[in-house]
């Protein structure tokens, strides 16, 4: 029963992003760039409320990647690349979960030119930026109005709408996690419950009571010894 009910939510990958391609070919034509969009899992099934939500923060992704992570024709020729950049789009099942990734082969992100964007923003000490680690670094993406461009356009901004794809996705019980490479591309990794409907949760005894935390909220599992718990406050 509950295999039917399950499979009854789930619909097609297709059919939350069949009208992508031709957003991106337009948004790219009047940007004057070359982009093509490749959409790979079509056939993947997803759960429809999960489709419905994830509908905002891929286009917020796919319209960051065309207005600021991808350079115009000529300029990509000269850096040895295809004149037309590509996006692929893919969303697959893996160990249990909903795994979509969005993809470019633009110029990525100047891992230095957030640093320096920290610093002046005065968001964490000169000598405390300077040790950051890449992965550190990108997550001064996700903060509310972060950009790395000077004039902000209501296309886009490499930053800006990323803390509103974060919070959805998290409400999703998901995670999301972006990587990029300077004058390679952009990744951005995206992992979900196949549905809304069943969520594994770890499932941990205090006192007597039960308490379920999603496994994608679970970084690691530790045993502490008893002399490694303190009290504060008699608590």
């Amino acid at each position: 029963m509950v295999d039917e009910v399950l499979t009854m939510r789930m619909r097609p990958f297709r059919d939350g992003v069949q009208h992508f391609p031709r957003m991106v070919r337009d948004l790219a034509r009047s940007l004057g760039k070359d982009v093509q969009l490749q959409i790979i899992g079509e056939d993947t099934l997803v759960d429809r409320d999960i489709l419905v939500k994830i509908e905002s923060p891929i286009n917020h992704m796919l319209r960051n990647a065309i207005d600021h992570g991808m350079d115009s024709a000529a300029d990509r020729i000269t850096a040895g690349k295809p004149g037309t950049g590509t996006i692929v789009l893919e969303a697959k099942h893996r160990a249990g979960m909903l795994s979509i990734e969005i993809s470019d082969d633009g110029k990525g992100v100047d891992l230095e030119k957030i640093r320096a964007r920290v610093i002046d923003r005065k968001m964490a000490p000169a000598q405390m930026a300077a040790s950051m680690s890449p992965a550190e670094l990108m997550e001064f993406l996700f903060l509310p109005a972060f950009s790395l461009k000077d004039n902000i356009t209501e296309i886009s901004g490499r930053g800006v709408g990323l803390d509103i794809v974060h919070e959805t996705i998290r409400s999703q019980n998901g995670t999301v996690r972006i990587e990029s490479e300077l004058g390679v591309g952009f990744r951005t990794s995206i992992t979900l419950p196949l549905t809304q409907s069943i969520v594994r949760a770890l499932v941990v005894d205090v006192k007597g009571e039960a308490y379920a935390v999603p496994i994608v909220q679970v970084e690691r599992v530790l045993k502490v010894p008893q002399s490694g718990i303190h009290t504060l406050e008699n608590k």
